[in-house]
């Protein structure tokens, strides 16, 4: 029987410079009911030791996850601590970022009224919005959705967009085991944690969204993937600076999507609708098409951006 039903699953390296605040906002949460398990990368400063004299109280409310593996990357680092848990409920946790009192209570709340209106053998997500903030925690924006000009997919097929772009920011949600036991093991042609697990959450349950931001997403030089200004102004700013480096960056981009796609509809193949299992592999497989078909293919499945800009270069590039 599960004792905790939230796993809280940090995945670190060299964060020791972020780590004491974040550690601070895990112990003012006003839901204590969870466990938290770690696993670093290899750092070369304190943050092994931060977080064993942190959790020197805790008896087996943490658990240190130590296999002899190092340098693996945010991915599968977060892959080896998703394989260890066996909670009800996983939230995967950054280790430069704070969290708000409330947010486990509150994403876990959320959860259990969409498990009592879909049931708890549905996969699930619910995930919050963000507060973009500084390296000292100042906010830059109150939200993150607004300042990445994310658009949220919509309630009919909400696969199709998130086969191209993610909306589920993983320092920000809660899956149930039901999502855990379709979606796990990440395979290595998933883009992000989060990425993948939004898409199977989309494909075979649903994803709810809690409107108020539950984190402070902290953004410094050393962040593994961070928040940009996608204004259109900095966009265009971006384009006609380094044309070819954002050429570059999304033809790889849409690459790799397309390899996730394609590895999605292997692992899911028995359990996807005709209409799912044909659009993933037709997009898995649109770079070997012709112009026209590559071109008309988002046009005829509505697969556009929040903004003219990368809707329009998503659309030239692919």
């Amino acid at each position: 029987m599960v004792k905790y039903k939230t796993d809280i699953l940090l995945a670190t390296y060299n964060g020791s410079a972020y780590l004491p605040e974040l550690l601070a906002s895990l112990d003012a949460q006003s839901n204590q009911n969870w466990r938290l398990i770690a696993r670093d990368d290899g750092s070369t400063d304190s943050t092994v030791k931060q977080l064993k004299d942190w959790a020197a109280n805790l008896g087996d409310r943490f658990v240190l996850l130590e296999d002899g593996r190092k340098n693996l990357g945010s991915m599968l680092n977060f892959g080896a601590l998703f394989d260890r848990s066996d909670a009800e409920y996983v939230m995967p946790c950054d280790q430069d970022d704070f969290w708000v009192p409330d947010k486990i209570e509150r994403l876990t709340s959320h959860m259990k009224r969409l498990e009592e209106k879909h049931g708890e053998g549905t996969p699930l997500i619910v995930h919050s919005d963000l507060i973009v903030s500084d390296v000292n925690l100042e906010p830059i924006a109150d939200s993150f959705w607004e300042y990445q000009r994310i658009r949220l997919p919509p309630d009919n097929e909400p696969w199709k967009i998130l086969t191209i772009q993610n909306a589920v920011t993983g320092c920000a949600m809660i899956g149930n085991r039901a999502l855990m036991d379709i979606a796990l093991p990440i395979p290595d042609e998933a883009m992000m944690h989060d990425w993948w697990l939004a898409l199977a959450a989309a494909l075979f349950g649903k994803i709810s969204v809690e409107t108020t931001p539950t984190v402070q997403y902290r953004q410094h030089e050393s962040n593994a993937l961070g928040a940009r200004d996608s204004s259109m102004s900095g966009l265009l700013w971006l384009i006609a600076s380094r044309p070819s480096m954002y050429y570059l960056q999304a033809k790889d981009a849409i690459r790799r999507s397309q390899s996730q796609a394609g590895s999605a509809s292997e692992r899911f193949t028995n359990l996807l609708t005709y209409e799912q299992r044909v659009f993933l592999e037709d997009y898995a497989h649109l770079g070997n098409c012709g112009f026209f078909k590559r071109k008309i293919f988002p046009i005829r499945h509505q697969l556009y951006y929040k903004d003219f800009v990368r809707s329009a270069g998503f659309l030239g590039v692919l």
